[in-house]
């Protein structure tokens, strides 16, 4: 009686073993069934503008457009700021308005990674007209 019992508690062990033990299902503890990994985040490594120098004459606007990289970057947001709102102001699509005589540099920022790139604006006063 005591080996019957001996060989019944070893087809259990056994039975378990290839069970995983849970009810979960797969083999050593792992839940059988579809898994669903966390989404990787991909950060930004640069960015760039779409021009290093812009002239422009008092009144005029002009849009400048910014390229993340990675270009599968997971966060492509940025900001657009002027060093010098009196002489050009930048809205946040990048358009940039061209306010007085002088210079400004606009700068556009990675929300994701703080990477930046630079724009010298120089605005120029509007040429007179005959009457």
């Amino acid at each position: 009686m005591k080996r019957l019992t001996h060989i019944i508690w070893c087809v259990v062990l056994a039975l378990c073993i290839s069970c995983g033990g849970d009810s979960g299902g797969g083999s050593n503890g792992i839940p059988s069934g579809p898994v669903n990994p966390t989404p990787t985040s991909i950060a930004v490594t640069g960015v760039a503008i779409s021009k290093t120098t812009l002239a422009l004459v008092e009144g005029e606007s002009e849009t400048l457009s910014a390229t993340v990289a990675p270009s599968n970057a997971t966060n492509k947001k940025v900001s657009w700021t002027s060093s010098n709102t009196s002489v050009a102001k930048v809205d946040s699509n990048g358009t940039v308005t061209a306010v007085a005589a002088g210079t400004a540099t606009i700068t556009v920022k990675t929300i994701d990674g703080n990477q930046s790139a630079t724009c010298i604006i120089t605005v120029a006063e509007p040429e007179p007209t005959d009457i």
